[in-house]
């Protein structure tokens, strides 16, 4: 499988789908147990390829199921909507604090800091 994932990043360096085949390399090594690698290499998808929001989604699976790290998963989140604004980030931002049950902080400082602009 690895010489595969390889094979087809080679392929499609430099495309839209190159993010898509990193997530698959990343989910490959969480399976493996090498959460390091699969943190890095979704870390490696690029803002402006469209494969981020998912990037950032696995990122956030991994933080919450295979490190039990609630605030690593809710900050895949932030980062998107600091990066990506949008009503469907906050949207997404949302449903990922609802999911752990949390507070949901990142709406209120952000509420009250456009309140003092």
């Amino acid at each position: 499988a690895s010489k595969i994932i390889e094979d087809l990043l080679e392929k499609y360096k430099d495309t839209d789908e190159e993010g898509r085949i990193i997530i698959s390399k990343a989910k490959i090594a969480a399976k493996r147990n090498d959460i390091e690698a699969a943190i890095g290499i979704l870390n490696s998808v690029p803002m402006s390829n469209r494969y981020y929001l998912k990037a950032k989604s696995e990122l956030a699976h991994i933080y919450l199921h295979y490190r039990n790290d609630k605030r690593g998963f809710t900050k895949c989140y932030e980062q998107l909507v600091e990066n990506h604004p949008s009503a469907n980030s906050y949207v997404i931002l949302g449903d990922a604090y609802m999911n752990i049950q949390e507070v949901i902080p990142y709406f209120l400082n952000n509420i009250s800091s456009q309140k003092k602009h």
